[in-house]
């Protein structure tokens, strides 16, 4: 059975080489994930309507504002902008470092540490400490910018992996950090950065991966893993005054699959938050924050609380590549400029090196188990705990748009194509009532497939014909009776009056006796040509 059941939605071309305008806003105009506007029975006031209008301007303004009054009337009071004529340098890094701090999982003291122990040859101590105070006032300044812009956040990983990176932090601090050389502490974080940028290019090469937006089906066992992320990601920030953002992101990215327009300014949150308690424990508790420290302080306060928001704002806009070859490129800096300016000796070299090499092991494991996550809640919400591919009686599979030779109409109105026939063998197998495909619209740049997922989530299609096909993992899998070798085949063709080209890949099933046939047939006529030439 073959039905086409066309969704109530607009029809698009096919696909076409995208103009100057188009690569602007796919890559600098993306948009950010917020609240779903709500209905409202009643008529909206003017002063609502001012501030839905005017959100973004809002969220900027209002942490800028109330940070800049505070500050100035204390600047007066103390004499601050006497301070600086001597420590401006530090004030243009952190217009710098804020708004990565906001734009990005990577808190504004992944821009001050190494700045100011590499550069300025700052003791690690302070360094740490001033990451802490500065961060308490940009990163806390970029969250209010979240609240009032009303960008989503994971909010499980926002309480938890707070809660156990603030025991992190503080037990680094108590019974850690001293023990550690300084320059030890200098390569562990940016060796630490280096692995996130490795963390960050696993999740970028899967560039159709499937996102939420939250955590899909949350319990105690992802609830405890959030508390032990947030103590790991807490002992690295206790070190170096950053590490729980990156940590954090990378594990609720790759593991859970959470959207990175929602983990960022979880993120950004998260950084806030641990250098809060940071920055209290060092001066209320221990009383160990160095005059240096205040000093850099006052000078950058009225900067973050600017550059900060700003990079939220700016990162909302921002495609996600984009702010990952930046934070590529960033990292890389960093490393070299460390080995290159520390000229740690062999024993600290492997460690170094020991770091990156675990970290990308790890981030790896990470984005496998991901996978292997996001298939197993896939088919779980789709009902299928018995391993079926079409509880509901056909296969049913989405589809978008003609693409010969995969999938395509024809002149009757019935369907054809490779990846057609490949599922109509599949749902044979599995006992599926026919076959049955269901048009999307072809996404528009910046959607990252939300329609095809909903439509997933909902049980209304098993996958997209168009976009993906079976591979032989996800047949062992679905436990198909017919043995399969996945084999692709490329060719060709190019006519010199007109310059047409083509260039078409296929996947081709063989049932296993067929496969073994061809593979006997392939040995004798190898054996044949063989003795012919000899």
């Amino acid at each position: 059975m073959l039905s086409s059941v066309d969704l109530p939605v607009e029809e698009t071309a096919t696909k076409t080489r995208r103009t100057p305008k188009e690569f602007f806003v796919k890559y600098f105009l993306a948009g950010q994930k917020t609240h779903e506007d709500e209905v409202e029975s009643g008529v909206a006031s003017p002063f609502d309507n001012f501030v839905a209008k005017y959100r973004k301007a809002i969220g900027i303004l209002i942490p800028m504002i109330f940070v800049q009054t505070f500050y100035w009337l204390l600047a007066f009071e103390n004499g601050f902008w006497r301070l600086f004529a001597t420590r401006y340098e530090m004030s243009l890094v952190m217009m710098f470092g804020a708004a990565v701090g906001g734009a990005t999982a990577e808190g504004g003291g992944a821009i001050a540490f190494p700045v100011l122990t590499l550069a300025f040859k700052v003791p690690a101590t302070t360094a740490r400490d001033f990451a802490f105070m500065i961060q308490t006032v940009g990163m806390n300044s970029a969250a209010i910018t979240v609240l009032l812009m009303g960008l989503l956040v994971e909010k499980h990983t926002l309480i938890l992996a707070s809660i156990g990176g603030s025991v992190g932090t503080i037990l680094c601090l108590e019974f850690l950090d001293h023990r550690l050389p300084p320059d030890l502490k200098k390569m562990i974080f940016v060796s630490v950065f280096f692995s996130f940028a490795i963390a960050l290019f696993l999740l970028n090469s899967d560039k159709k991966r499937k996102t939420f937006d939250k955590i899909q089906n949350f319990d105690l066992k992802k609830s405890i893993l959030l508390v032990i992320v947030g103590f790991v990601g807490g002992v690295f920030s206790g070190i170096s005054g950053s590490g729980l953002d990156v940590f954090s992101f990378s594990v609720i990215t790759l593991l859970f699959r959470v959207n990175e327009k929602v983990a960022t300014p979880t993120t950004v949150s998260l950084a806030g938050i641990n250098s809060a308690v940071g920055f209290f424990w060092r001066h209320q508790m221990q009383h160990a924050i160095q005059p240096l420290a205040w000093e850099y302080f006052a000078v950058c306060v009225p900067i973050v609380s600017i550059f900060a928001p700003l990079g939220s704002f700016i990162s909302s806009h921002f495609h996600r590549q984009t702010l990952a070859i930046f934070i590529y490129i960033l990292e890389t800096v960093a490393i070299v400029s460390a080995f290159v300016i520390i000229q740690p000796d062999l024993t600290l070299s492997i460690i170094s090196v020991s770091f990156v090499v675990v970290g990308f092991l790890f981030y790896y494991l990470l984005a496998f188990l991901g996978r292997r996550f996001i298939s197993q809640e896939h088919f779980d919400s789709f009902g299928c705990m018995d391993d079926s591919i079409c509880p509901l009686g056909p296969l049913i599979l989405g589809y978008s748009a003609d693409y010969f030779p995969y999938i395509y109409k024809q002149d009757n109105g019935q369907f054809n194509g490779v990846f057609y026939d490949l599922y109509r063998v599949i749902a044979k197998d599995e006992g599926c009532d026919g076959l049955e495909l269901r048009k999307f619209p072809a996404q528009r740049i910046s959607s990252e497939y939300e329609v095809f997922d909903g439509a997933i989530d909902r049980r209304e299609v098993l996958t997209a014909i168009d976009t993906s096909f079976l591979r032989p993992t996800d047949l062992k899998r679905y436990r198909h009776s017919t043995t399969a070798l996945t084999t692709k085949m490329m060719f060709m063709e190019q006519q010199k009056d007109d310059g047409l080209t083509s260039d078409i890949s296929f996947y081709a099933m063989f049932p296993a006796n067929i496969f073994i046939l061809l593979v006997v047939v392939w040995l004798i006529y190898s054996s044949l040509e063989y003795l012919h030439h000899r």
